[in-house]
């Protein structure tokens, strides 16, 4: 029995030319169902749940548990073959990095399934954001945002096809044995989960950054400019205002609490795999012989390290616009000589003082403070693995 928690009214006109916010997410859509990570069905009347939804799940799942124990069998316990590098503490790093992240993208199918429900109610309450804003004169201009998906995607994929090219090439012309097919194709899945579920997220996240500017603009429009800024009774359009921007609120609370595993758990793989390639990369100066080994996990790394920076970018760029809202309401406050204007500016100032927008994983907020913490971190692990490898 399906059970719909998510309607769309309007009907998307092609493809190519969405009237809404789902129409945009669509080419996405499709690529993390098809590899288990959205497991509800579209239709004409919106987004169902059914049975059969939890086929596809299972089998990604089996998946990346089965790619994980043929890898394990042919290259981790080197039974058949001899070490990755000439270094124990190298093997086990770069191992560890490698099967955190085939377990990562194993439990996020996991995790979409679980709040399938919540995730699908993000998207149903940012069409519904977006009908209000319109009616409020805001001009969604979804087919560039449907370009920009699309672009994004089409680069990871060619990104990871760059990235296989590259390390056949190293495995060939290095002659590095231990680098198996099996241990190939269990980089080549994880990569591609992860830049599926990291893509799916900045995605969210950029799509409500982008819904805290067009309440700024509404605000401009009518606030600030003249001849709005003069006018009576736009209090009813403050009050809209405010409404939108607690909904939105309510949005990125629902995804730091549904998708926070989604992004902590990458990150750290990528904060681990970053460490050991430099040093790898410091071992390699003291005459190590991997060359291939090291360049292609260096290279392997600054795909990983992109999207990561692309998180920590859109979380700190989301909660600069929200707090931009704030800077508005103000200048409102002070232009407008309409008492009631400024009486509903003064609510909506106070619910930002005490809401501002913040992409949080529960342990800590990611903005630039985390990342160039990060970096610190990172740099006292390197100094004490220089050390064991000594």
């Amino acid at each position: 029995m399906s059970k719909m928690y998510y309607g769309n009214k309007k009907a998307q006109a092609t493809f190519w030319h969405p009237i809404s916010h789902v129409g945009t997410w669509r080419p996405l859509f499709y690529m993390i169902k098809l590899f288990g990570y959205a497991p509800v069905t579209e239709t004409k009347n919106g987004f169902i749940t059914s049975s059969s939804d939890l086929i596809l799940p299972i089998i990604a799942f089996i998946f990346y548990i089965a790619l994980l124990v043929l890898a394990y069998i042919t290259t981790f316990s080197n039974y058949f073959i001899g070490p990755l590098t000439d270094s124990k503490i190298l093997d086990i790093g770069l191992n560890i990095s490698v099967v955190l992240c085939d377990i990562t993208a194993a439990v996020i199918v996991v995790s979409n399934y679980i709040n399938r429900l919540k995730i699908s109610e993000i998207i149903a309450a940012i069409e519904s954001i977006d009908t209000q804003l319109i009616k409020l004169g805001w001009e969604a201009n979804y087919r560039r945002d449907l370009m920009i998906n699309i672009m994004h995607i089409g680069i990871s994929m060619i990104g990871q096809l760059i990235l296989y090219g590259i390390t056949y090439f190293l495995r060939e012309k290095y002659q590095i044995g231990s680098l198996t097919y099996p241990l190939i194709a269990l980089y080549g899945a994880v990569t591609l989960a992860y830049t599926i579920y990291m893509t799916n997220f900045i995605f969210v996240m950029l799509t409500i950054q982008k819904r805290y500017k067009a309440i700024n603009q509404t605000m401009k429009r009518y606030f600030v400019k003249k001849p709005f800024a003069l006018t009576p009774g736009l209090g009813h359009v403050c009050t809209k205002l405010a409404k939108l921007h607690d909904y939105l609120g309510d949005n990125v609370d629902a995804v730091n609490e549904t998708l926070a595993f989604q992004i902590n758990a990458p990150v750290a793989n990528a904060f681990i795999f970053t460490v050991f390639c430099i040093f790898q990369l410091f071992h390699l100066m003291k005459g190590s012989s991997n060359v291939g080994m090291a360049l292609m996990a260096f290279i392997w790394n600054i795909y990983y390290t992109a999207f990561v920076i692309g998180v920590f970018y859109i979380a700190s760029k989301l909660t600069n616009t929200g707090k931009k809202t704030a800077t508005i309401v103000h200048r409102a406050i002070n232009l407008s000589p309409n008492s009631e204007n400024v009486d509903k500016l003064r609510v909506f100032s106070q619910q930002l003082l005490h809401r501002p927008p913040i992409v949080t994983s529960g342990f800590f907020d990611y903005n630039w403070e985390l990342f160039f913490g990060l970096l610190g971190s990172g740099t006292m692990y390197l100094i004490i693995l220089i050390q064991f490898d000594t």
